[in-house]
């Protein structure tokens, strides 16, 4: 699940993530992608020391022995070969898998990089409008947070409006022609 949720995000709305959920987003993707090559590797198993059957000679008794000895030590050999690469595998899918984690705590704690606190400065129109709708004497000024790419909209909504500025609501959607200047705060 959080391999959909961290591939789905890195190709929707990516470019509204803080450049630390862009980090995190490009490492679980490696995790998983290293994890994926490995457990390929460990469950193809390489068998590269086998001779062909055009090359077999045929085994007297005395060089028998010797024979199945060596299939064993190939067979130890391939089976240790698989063990370290599953192994390797599994700390790869555990670190993505952590690190999957971290990316869906960031994108749900950190707003996206388009999201800024701002003072909005209303225009007269639009004053006795919000001063309705907030319950308040008319006031020009409110602090909110909003997505700047809204400006470009018709509308724009204003998140996370103080209370002194707004008694009756905690977002208000705007026609943006309303809004005279945006002072964005460090």
């Amino acid at each position: 699940m959080a391999t959909l949720l961290v591939g789905g995000a890195a190709f929707v709305g990516i470019t509204d993530q803080q450049d630390s959920v862009k980090i995190f987003m490009i490492i679980a993707s490696v995790f998983w992608l290293v994890a994926t090559f490995l457990y390929a590797q460990a469950a193809t198993g390489t068998f590269g020391s086998t001779n062909s059957r055009k090359d077999a000679q045929e085994v007297t008794s005395e060089q028998a022995v010797p024979a199945a000895k060596g299939i064993i030590a190939l067979v130890r050999t391939e089976r240790d070969l698989i063990r370290w690469k599953t192994k390797q595998a599994n700390i790869s899918a555990f670190l993505a898998a952590i690190t999957s984690v971290c990316v869906i705590g960031l994108m749900w704690l950190l707003d996206p990089a388009t999201q800024s606190r701002a003072v909005v400065r209303i225009d007269s129109p639009g004053v006795s409008e919000v001063a309705a709708v907030c319950d308040i004497r008319p006031r020009t000024e409110f602090t909110a947070t909003l997505d700047l790419t809204d400006l470009s909209k018709t509308f724009i909504t204003l998140t996370d409006i103080q209370t002194r500025d707004c008694k009756n609501a905690s977002e208000l959607t705007i026609p943006t022609k309303w809004v005279a200047i945006v002072a964005v705060q460090p």
